[in-house]
């Protein structure tokens, strides 16, 4: 990404930090416009980074690029909380970048969607009334 950046000739723009420790993370995630989450090829499970799910909470769009029969694809189309580009393809990153800097995308709207989408589906409440649920449907069967 770094060498993408001065290729670009955007290291302005753009900015990259060191590790941040984890009490940081809800600050570094509200403080970007857009994040960008990579998914290698050939990763079309049901595999979706949990960094995903820190960024859709703290209300901010995404650019994943991933294959499209990827569930992390599946989950930003659904939701309409980025825009999924296929991966190894430095050009599309820079593009969809691009575009959403210059308004292409309702950043605000992608973010809300996200974050509504964690709020009511993925939230830690949400998830554990659901185990709990399958554990009593499962000791009632």
């Amino acid at each position: 990404m770094v060498d993408l950046a001065e290729r670009l000739e955007v290291t302005q723009a753009v900015r990259f930090l060191p590790y941040q420790k984890r009490a940081r993370l809800p600050l570094s995630l509200s403080s970007a416009d857009i994040h960008v989450v990579g998914l290698a090829k050939g990763l079309a499970g049901y595999v979706v980074p949990s960094r995903l799910y820190g960024i859709l909470s703290a209300g901010r769009p995404v650019i994943v690029a991933a294959d499209d029969a990827s569930e992390t694809a599946r989950l930003v189309q659904e939701i309409g909380c980025g825009v999924v580009i296929p991966p190894a393809r430095p050009d599309l990153l820079a593009r969809a970048i691009r575009e959403a800097s210059e308004g292409a995308f309702d950043l605000a709207e992608m973010g809300r969607r996200g974050r509504a989408y964690v709020e009511e589906e993925a939230d830690r409440v949400v998830a554990m009334e659901r185990y709990r649920a399958l554990v009593r449907e499962m000791l009632a069967a």
